[in-house]
């Protein structure tokens, strides 16, 4: 409807100020207008950064990996701890020093001992091999007893020694030396043990067959081996029995005195002539080498009084008889003599050297006013060909009575 001023519309002429009419009744909705054109993109602005926000909270542990992570690399060395309390010394058993059995004919001497400590049995002092009287009983040996008695065969009775099958002596008749205050008697060693060392030896009195009678110590040697045995029996084997064929027993042939250890040995004959081993002749024995290979053998010439001579080859007409000798070849005889009744066939006659002569070219045996002499031990063995030695083969078991030696160093274990 139009204004009636001015026929504008009222409800929107503001020149009139024409008074509004009431409103007219709604008119029909009319179409809906057509979708405008898109824009052009506007310009993006870069604004500023906003300040960071405050953290999240913690989200739940994430569930166990089953792949290990990589070793990481190793830590510096911690620092080293103190140091403990020392702890206490271990005590072993030990049974103090006993006595050996077997050794009764020791009187007035300390006998040898032996120790327990631990497992290990421990040995001291010197054995003496004891000799027999020749009655059935030892002498007694005391600080000076057994150097004047002139006796070499082991005691073999009641406490004293006792040979086996290879004629080794065996101390206390081949039972324990160890008393059962040191090892009980049903407890063995674990093995064989050997002393250190191998040369036993003797003293001996000599007389220097002088007006005055003045007399000395020899010193006599002999090579041997001691042993304990597991069963503690104490065990000494004479060099004999060790040069002894070991590889065939029962040869009949055997090499007894080839090996150089006879030279440690002491050998003799009663009344023979002691050598002085210290004023050696080396010179002597160089020139002397070929005289004495090509010693004897000689056809006729003198005789030496007291030389032994033996007939290599005997010539029909040739007669020795009138100085000692039997006209035979190998025929032995020490000369009477120094010419026989005839020796113009040529027989061929060895001298042989007898009494030490060979040694006493080399060694001085003559030690003024008269040579001394070894003594006559009574009950010497005889040697071939004589009636009696009277005599020491130290290499013979059956004539090491008196010999020493120590046993500072064996030991030996328990089983």
């Amino acid at each position: 409807m139009s204004c009636s001023k001015c026929s504008c519309d009222p409800c929107s002429c503001v020149t009139c100020n024409c008074p509004a009419g009431e409103r007219g009744p709604r008119g029909f909705k009319g179409e809906p207008g057509r979708d405008g054109r898109d824009g052009q993109d506007g310009v993006g602005g870069v604004g500023p950064q906003g300040p960071e926000g405050p953290q999240g909270p913690i989200g739940p542990a994430g569930a166990d990996s089953t792949v290990p992570g990589p070793i990481g690399p190793a830590g510096a060395d911690g620092a080293d701890g103190a140091d403990g309390v020392d702890g206490a010394d271990a005590v072993l058993p030990d049974s103090g020093w006993f006595d050996l059995l077997g050794f009764n004919h020791y009187s007035g001497v300390a006998k040898p001992q032996c120790r327990k400590i631990g497992k290990q049995i421990h040995f001291r002092g010197e054995i003496v091999i004891p000799i027999s009287d020749g009655l059935g009983t030892a002498v007694l040996m005391t600080a000076s007893s057994y150097p004047s008695t002139y006796r070499s065969n082991p005691y073999q009775g009641a406490g004293g020694v006792a040979l086996d099958s290879e004629s080794r002596l065996q101390f206390n008749n081949n039972t324990s030396v160890i008393p059962t205050s040191v090892m009980s008697s049903i407890d063995v060693l674990d093995g064989i043990y050997k002393a250190p060392r191998i040369i036993a030896t003797r003293e001996l009195l000599v007389s220097d067959l002088t007006i005055a009678d003045e007399t000395s110590s020899v010193l006599l040697s002999a090579v041997i081996e001691l042993e304990i045995l597991a069963n503690k029996t104490l065990r000494i084997t004479a060099l004999d029995t060790m040069e002894t064929d070991v590889v065939n027993d029962s040869a009949s042939v055997n090499f007894r005195g080839a090996s150089l250890l006879r030279n440690l040995t002491t050998s003799f004959f009663g009344r023979h002539n002691l050598l002085n081993f210290h004023d050696f002749d080396y010179w002597a024995l160089q020139s002397g080498r070929q005289s004495i290979s090509n010693d004897g053998l000689t056809s006729q010439g003198g005789f030496i009084v007291g030389k032994l001579y033996t007939i290599v080859d005997h010539q029909v007409g040739d007669d020795f008889t009138n100085i000692g000798g039997v006209n035979t070849d190998g025929a032995s005889f020490i000369a009477t003599g120094t010419l026989a009744t005839n020796w113009t066939n040529g027989s061929l006659i060895k001298a042989t050297d007898t009494n030490n002569t060979i040694l006493k070219r080399y060694y001085n045996s003559d030690i003024p006013p008269l040579p001394i002499q070894w003594p006559i031990i009574l009950d010497g063995p005889a040697a071939p060909g004589e009636a009696a030695r009277f005599g020491i083969e130290a290499g013979d078991p059956l004539q090491l009575g008196g010999f020493k030696i120590s046993i500072d160093g064996l030991m030996a274990f328990l089983n």
